[in-house]
């Protein structure tokens, strides 16, 4: 019995050294926590001003400075008003204003995302705009209420004003406006935007990849970059008319927004090298002059990765762009992904060419970059390798047993053609949650700047 009770004698210490050793551990993580929060209150007055800020810049009005005469009549007519509807240009063709109105219980809905819905009807597309998600920038010139209307509107009148029928003209290099207007049954304080353009059965390149994918033959990269490098040479046109013609830039290029004019109908041999595949420019809601305020802030450059000067940005996301339509477009994407990685085909040689110049900071222009690519075009052969960028094995063998080279391959592609447009972040540090969305003020006529603040719904604070 004494052996017994001096045994458990020396083990009571035990729990209370135990007990001492959880104590001083919880000491540490409680200081650790305190300290954490205390420096993130030290530093979120000068992360709420940064974030601030940049959403600010962001949401500064487009200044359409290249504008012409005509230009500007187009902007200030005052067409979108429902009482204001013109009928020598409402007529066209099968469309009319009214008639689409009536009959919107009808409309078929073909998407929601950031800025509205799209529907359509018809031959045309309908897009409504919310003000809920991205409040709307720009001013409607002329307006003494402080009326704004999507950037959308006002861009597409510059680049390409109002089209005279609700078909796609054969020399049409943006998507054409067939009717824009403020809903009869809008309210003031909410106002509810429509934009209605031609309808494309082939729809954007997401969806014409998918065709091409999904037809009998399994195309090879090669076989769909000799069919669409032209397309992709217009759009290198297009955007730089946008850069020096109307001092823009798109600053949303990609597959969503490239729209395809291939016919979509039952037999079409989408593999013909004679079919003309002509490309369109799409959704200038984001479309910006190089000297807007949001290129500079740390929204542009920073946290979405891009280049300072958006010309030669829009010209990278554009060949981004190209090589995700050329890789959704193929059966084997592993062989793509060597391919690209390598840089032992011509399209691929194109893309690493000016990624390296953008990299090394060189000038990248629309112009130089067609050029690049005409060049290529006529060379015969394979254009000569630079090197690969095969990423290299991991040093964990049971990574690379488990993972394998085809996986590592296709996140190394995903990397190369990442595209970053988010402002999640700046909306979060930047009170947007609780504060709205700051966006500059309209006064006098749509011209001035002074600071307002808007709310989840769109509608102004201040």
């Amino acid at each position: 019995m004494r052996k017994a009770t001096s045994l458990a004698w020396r083990r009571t210490p035990r729990p209370m050294l135990n007990n001492a050793r959880v104590t001083r551990s919880l000491r540490v993580v409680t200081l650790v926590l305190v300290l954490f929060f205390a420096y993130q209150l030290y530093t979120l007055p000068s992360t709420f001003h940064v974030h601030r800020q940049a959403l600010l810049q962001k949401y500064r009005p487009t200044v359409y400075s290249f504008k012409t005469a005509d230009e500007q009549g187009k902007l200030e007519e005052p067409r979108w008003r429902w009482d204001k509807e013109q009928n020598d240009a409402a007529q066209k063709s099968s469309y009319s204003r009214v008639a689409l109105w009536e009959e919107r219980h009808a409309w078929t809905k073909l998407g929601s995302g950031f800025e509205g819905k799209t529907f359509k009807h018809g031959n045309v597309v309908i897009k409504k705009y919310r003000a809920n998600n991205a409040p709307f920038r720009d001013c409607v010139p002329g307006s003494k209420d402080g009326l704004r209307w999507p950037t959308e509107i006002p861009a597409q009148l510059v680049v390409s004003g109002v089209a005279d029928s609700d078909t796609i003209p054969l020399n049409a290099s943006f998507l054409p406006t067939v009717d824009y207007f403020l809903g009869p049954d809008s309210q003031p304080s909410k106002p509810e935007w429509y934009l209605v353009t031609p309808l494309l059965p082939s729809g954007n390149l997401e969806h014409l990849s998918r065709q091409l994918r999904a037809s009998r033959h399994r195309h090879t990269a090669r076989e769909v970059d000799d069919i669409f490098r032209p397309s992709l040479e217009h759009i290198l046109d297009v955007l730089d008319y946008m850069h020096t013609s109307a001092n823009l830039c798109h600053d949303d290029v990609k597959m969503d927004n490239i729209l395809s004019t291939v016919p979509d109908a039952p037999g079409t041999d989408t593999t013909d090298p004679e079919l003309k595949t002509h490309w369109l420019l799409g959704d200038l809601g984001n479309a910006r002059e190089p000297a807007h305020e949001y290129h500079s802030s740390i929204l542009w450059w920073k946290l979405n990765n891009n280049l300072r000067d958006c010309r030669g940005n829009d010209v990278l996301r554009l060949l981004k762009t190209y090589i995700k339509f050329l890789r959704d477009s193929v059966v084997d994407v592993t062989e793509f992904d060597e391919h690209f990685l390598q840089r032992r085909e011509s399209w691929s040689s194109l893309f690493w060419q000016v990624y390296q110049d953008a990299e090394e900071g060189r000038t990248i222009t629309a112009t130089g970059v067609r050029k690049q690519s005409q060049a290529q075009g006529r060379a015969e052969g394979v254009s000569p390798v630079r090197g690969s960028l095969e990423p290299a094995p991991s040093w964990n063998p049971l990574y690379n047993i488990f993972v394998g080279r085809a996986w590592t391959m296709a996140r190394a592609v995903a990397e190369a053609v990442r595209i970053s447009a988010r402002e999640n972040v700046a909306r979060r540090w930047g009170f947007a949650w609780l504060l709205g969305v700051p966006v500059p003020g309209c006064h006098g006529g749509g011209n001035g700047l002074a600071a307002a603040r808007v709310d989840g719904n769109g509608m102004f604070l201040d």
